[in-house]
């Protein structure tokens, strides 16, 4: 609801039908420095310095005559870097079993992985016997298969099957040591 004290007289409200627009009021012009009792700022010049070459200098090349490496600084005292000192050396001098290595060339190298799987899949033949180099067992194996007609070869299989797995169970030097070198021709 509007108040009657609250109304604008129609003398002062704008004619919203007049194609004429207010005429606009002037600014006044800005006051110079002068206006104000202050001398005004020299101009700025915004161009960077520029700034003269450096002269080259020359330094005498140092004499290897004079020159003396320094010694390498010594090893940090306490823990290493991993936050673990090293482990003390062993009390006295230690002995370790080692057995002999086997003989390098084709002659006296046995590997006791093939053997043991000639023995497991074909030991009722004896080939793995004929691998090792027992040829009076692997001949023995065979003669028994052979000539029961197979009724036995389960003897002879089974004799394969467990010296195949004794052949994989050893390790390289007892295997080196008992039959290549020791030349044990069963179990």
């Amino acid at each position: 609801m509007v108040d009657e004290n609250d109304a604008v007289p129609p003398e002062q409200q704008p004619d919203l039908d007049s194609p004429t627009a207010p005429e606009p009021q002037e600014l006044p012009e800005p006051l110079a420095a002068q206006d104000y009792g202050i001398d005004a700022p020299e101009p700025v010049d915004l161009e960077p310095p520029v700034m003269p070459e450096p002269e080259p200098v020359m330094t005498p090349a140092p004499s290897t005559e004079d020159f003396e490496p320094s010694p390498p600084p010594p090893p940090p005292a306490g823990p290493s870097p991993g936050g673990y000192a090293p482990p003390p050396p062993p009390p006295g001098p230690q002995q370790q079993y080692m057995p002999p290595p086997a003989p390098s060339g084709a002659a006296g190298e046995k590997n006791k992985v093939l053997a043991g799987v000639l023995g497991i899949l074909l030991g009722e033949l004896g080939i793995h016997k004929f691998y090792l180099g027992y040829t009076k067992e692997g001949l023995i194996l065979l003669a028994v298969t052979v000539l029961s007609f197979g009724l036995l070869s389960w003897v002879t299989w089974i004799i394969g099957l467990v010296e195949g797995i004794i052949y994989l169970t050893k390790t390289d030097g007892e295997f080196y040591q008992t039959y290549v070198a020791g030349r044990k021709p069963w179990f």
